[in-house]
């Protein structure tokens, strides 16, 4: 895997006005920044397959009156990094919040501090996702749709399809065992008609925030 093919790049000066845009595949496309004090730029990274694996945000700091032009070469700029996994379909299987990429510290044990000194991932995506990254994962069904999503604290979101592809029900805070498939039934009416059901045994009164439907 090529380490980027293409890096763009969006800086906006202290007005909040867009500078311009750049790519290493050529000139700059709208205006120039050299002369100017960058309040934010967004460096975007692509992998070898085009895709977009890696965000990085580079913001200037408050107290930082003098520099000029882009942030990149700015020790002081605050770095915080958002990256994408992809499966062998292209499609988007976790998206990770590295943060500034600064690993814990007694004095910041969940590298929750916004501050300088950050640096961007030598490769991506990495051998190993970072203890203190922020991640939400996707699950896709034999079909190709999304039927699972899970949360940074691990909360399930279930989602059933009927055979037409239609949403028929969302699961929230789904449990490890509840299975859309089993446990979403299409049940008989008294009236001699159907509808979509829960299998009463994946309700429990005693845990009334697990399997919302």
């Amino acid at each position: 895997m090529r380490r980027l093919a293409r890096s763009s790049k969006l800086a906006s000066d202290s007005t909040n006005c867009a500078l311009g845009v750049t790519d290493r595949g050529g000139p700059t496309v709208v205006g120039g920044s050299n002369g100017d004090f960058v309040v934010e730029q967004t460096n975007f990274t692509y992998d070898d397959r085009d895709r977009l694996s890696l965000v990085a945000t580079l913001r200037r700091r408050h107290d930082d009156t003098t520099t000029r032009g882009p942030l990149d070469a700015v020790p002081s700029a605050i770095r915080t990094f958002v990256g994408s996994i992809y499966d062998t379909a292209d499609r988007i299987v976790k998206t990770v919040n590295l943060g500034t990429n600064i690993a814990p510290s007694s004095s910041d044990p969940l590298s929750e501090v916004l501050r300088a000194g950050g640096t961007e991932p030598a490769a991506w995506p990495p051998a190993a996702i970072p203890s203190w990254a922020i991640v939400e994962e996707v699950s896709y069904d034999a079909r190709g749709a999304a039927f699972r999503r899970t949360d940074p604290l691990g909360r399930r979101t279930l989602t059933k399809l009927d055979d037409l592809g239609r949403q028929v029900a969302t699961v929230e805070n789904a449990s490890a065992d509840f299975s859309v498939d089993a446990d979403i039934i299409w049940k008989p009416n008294a009236d001699g008609g159907a509808r979509w059901a829960v299998n009463p045994a994946r309700l429990s009164a005693s845990a009334p925030d697990a399997n919302r439907v």
